[in-house]
């Protein structure tokens, strides 16, 4: 995504609340995008919880944490169901942290539903099927295992049947066609989370994703954003992000379990009141760039 004009940029910066002026460049850089989504917070927030599950206890005694073996029916009725919309590079790296921690968390269903854009490789073999059989997207991933927990489905209404939890992850551009897609099938207490970089331009202005897929499917859609780059966070190198949240600061921090490793550290950021004049900034720059020139 293009960096802002300079004297934007200066002026963001210059609305950072004390608390973020001494934190490092490197630091500061992913909840930049943040700041340009308009839901980010005032500070950073305090190091992440462990997101370990509690261990059972049976008469007494100690018993390893396991998904299929000691969950009641009843939990498992309850656990979280999660689908990845968007199986490119970086939605297939998505897909491979997040499965990495369903198999891991008690409260989430080990399967990961990956909705894929069906193609046919030169092989004459179909994306969908090369991916369930290979456990990688030999096409936009090729060389790195997703989890045999990760399931392609090339059909958008039934990857996202019965999921509690949504991760949009696909070109900006394509966003609106899909959420008219899903109008009306997003049934339940369902939550969402924007992994996109861009925005919708219309002549009534620029209109952020996340504020996309909550007014058109009426559900609450967080931001997770940051510096890096897809490969190599894939290959497990050290990277760090943000999950930007307007209210709901218990929805942001499973969305951190979610998508936290011992690589890819990620952290909840809140909505400051302060931060969010920055919103009108940002707007007032682009009516006066587009109409002023």
């Amino acid at each position: 995504m293009a960096s802002p004009p300079r004297r934007l940029s200066s002026l963001l910066y210059s609305l950072l609340p004390s608390s973020l002026a001494p934190i490092p460049l490197f630091h500061a850089l992913p909840i930049y995008p943040l700041l340009l989504s308009s839901v980010f917070s005032p500070s950073l927030s305090r190091s992440l919880s462990s997101s370990m599950a509690p261990e059972l206890q049976q008469d007494g005694e100690t018993l390893p944490q396991n998904n299929n073996t000691y969950a009641s029916d009843h939990e498992a009725l309850h656990k979280t169901k999660v689908t990845v919309v968007g199986s490119g590079n970086w939605g297939s790296v998505a897909a491979k942290l997040i499965a990495s921690n369903t198999l891991r968390l008690s409260s989430f269903h080990d399967e990961v539903r990956m909705w894929v854009f069906e193609e046919t490789l030169p092989s004459g073999e179909k994306l969908t099927d090369a991916i369930n059989r290979n456990n990688e997207n030999v096409k936009y991933l090729p060389g790195i295992k997703l989890g045999k927990n990760v399931v392609a489905d090339p059909d958008l209404d039934n990857a996202v049947n019965g999921a509690n939890m949504l991760v949009f992850v696909t070109p900006h551009q394509f966003m609106e066609g899909i959420c008219k897609r899903l109008v009306g099938k997003i049934k339940g207490d369902v939550e969402a989370i924007s992994l996109i970089k861009g925005m919708e331009v219309k002549m009534e202005g620029p209109c952020m994703i996340s504020t996309l897929i909550s007014e058109q499917l009426g559900i609450n859609c967080c931001v997770l954003m940051g510096a890096n780059i897809a490969n190599e966070i894939a290959l497990e190198k050290f990277s760090e992000a943000t999950v930007g949240y307007r209210e709901n600061r218990a929805i942001a921090e499973k969305w951190v379990h979610l998508f936290s490793t011992p690589y890819f550290i990620v952290t909840p950021v809140s909505t400051s009141n302060t931060l969010l004049q920055i919103n009108v900034i940002i707007k007032y720059s682009y009516y006066h760039e587009t109409w002023h020139g």
